[in-house]
């Protein structure tokens, strides 16, 4: 004597119907678990496999002697707004200095005005 269940059979077990409400009930949550779970995970990974890569190539970079011909665009790029910056902060600083004295020289004479 053999027995058949079959589970997805209506007639013995009620499995289609809770299989069916866990799903609907349940589906926005497992999405939800799999975006903030999978997926920051796999990016946690590829952004940590991409600054390693960097690291190592900065690495060699620093290992082999620079020549300027190795240098790539975008270090060039750097190394001159680099330059750029520090002629504009050497600006900045002879502009202060100007303004400084202007204003001591202003003040002299608001001081010999006063005096007479």
């Amino acid at each position: 004597m053999h027995l058949l269940f079959v589970v997805e059979n209506p007639k013995h077990s009620d499995f289609i119907k809770l299989r069916t409400m866990l799903i609907s009930t349940h589906m926005q949550d497992l999405k939800d678990v799999t975006e903030d779970v999978h997926y920051e995970n796999f990016r946690a990974q590829c952004i940590s496999q991409i600054s390693q890569h960097a690291r190592e190539r900065g690495k060699l970079k620093r290992d082999s002697a620079p020549y300027e011909s190795d240098i790539s665009e975008t270090d060039r790029l750097l190394i001159q707004k680099d330059e750029e910056i520090r002629r504009m902060q050497e600006m900045l600083k002879q502009m202060q200095e100007k303004l400084k004295v202007d204003a001591q020289d202003n003040g002299k004479k608001h001081e010999s005005i006063i005096d007479v």
